[in-house]
């Protein structure tokens, strides 16, 4: 019976670190996730005084960017190219929100594409 080979020690995973695709994805996914998910505690208080709808109508906005992540497809083409473009995107909408706060239409728009870019980074860098 051959003898069982020993696992590398747990240092051995900071040594991936030397390669340059390693680092930069490593930052870029988080730098990602950081801008993300720092807008997601701000949606509900910003539609609440900027956009002012309330109750129901929050829900249904809501619940429009979680179905923009079904309907979101934007990995199957130009898969690097499009996990450049998803953070850019984000951050255009993010800006825009600000300017177009005040008008409903506009802001679940902005939400919808949000969603549809949003639910896909996640699955992308995961790749």
């Amino acid at each position: 019976m051959p003898a069982v080979a020993r696992a590398p020690g747990i240092g051995k995973v900071f040594t991936l670190f030397r390669r340059p695709g390693v680092t930069v994805g490593m930052l870029a996914g988080s730098l990602l996730f950081m801008g993300q998910f720092s807008l997601f505690p701000y949606v509900r208080p910003f539609l609440e005084t900027i956009t002012a709808v309330h109750g129901a109508t929050i829900s249904l906005i809501l619940l429009v960017i979680g179905a923009a992540g079904f309907i979101g497809r934007v990995l199957q083409r130009a898969f690097y190219q499009t996990l450049i473009l998803i953070p850019l995107l984000m951050a255009m909408i993010a800006l825009t929100l600000i300017a177009f706060g005040g008008r409903t239409a506009a802001v679940v728009a902005l939400l919808d594409l949000w969603g549809m870019a949003g639910t896909s980074a996640p699955v992308g860098w995961w790749a």
